[in-house]
């Protein structure tokens, strides 16, 4: 939830974005083939960790729901989950935390959202898409509606 304050006193202006989550989790690996990572996060509802390394080629999300997560060095403050490719989102209520990738983000579908990524150039006309604390190195449109923008940058 975001507010605001002012001498009215403080005002709700974004509601809580809430996701639940729920079904299989799998675990991606490095040493995987492309072919076989995508293979791997077909799935309604799939929950899928990108282990610490470096992965090349394009990742295509076609079911609904599913949840990417990458590996972060904390101590660090680096991402350790780094996507060699572009990322195609074609579905709705696709989520992703916590990855650096060295290529595109383009959606097809609606209700996306990204936190704590970092893509080059991003294409996302669906409605309802949510991006909080994302970086875009490149270029960055998004359209539709019900859309949240918090504390991106190269928006």
């Amino acid at each position: 939830m975001v507010v605001t304050y002012d001498e009215n006193g403080v005002q709700k202006t974004i509601e809580e974005v809430r996701y639940p989550i729920g079904g299989d989790i799998v675990i991606i690996t490095p040493n995987m083939d492309n072919a076989t990572i995508n293979d791997t996060i077909k799935g309604e509802g799939k929950i899928v960790y990108f282990t610490a390394g470096t992965y090349t080629g394009d990742i295509q999300i076609t079911d609904n729901n599913v949840l990417l997560f990458g590996d972060y060095d904390e101590e660090n403050s680096e991402f350790t989950t780094v996507i060699e490719g572009n990322i195609k989102v074609m579905s709705k209520g696709v989520r992703i935390r916590g990855l650096l990738t060295n290529g595109d983000i383009s959606l097809t579908g609606s209700d996306f959202s990204a936190s704590y990524c970092e893509f080059v150039n991003g294409t996302m006309p669906g409605n309802g898409v949510k991006l909080i604390h994302n970086e875009f190195t490149g270029t960055a449109s998004v359209t539709g509606n019900n859309v949240i923008l918090l504390d991106n940058i190269g928006l």
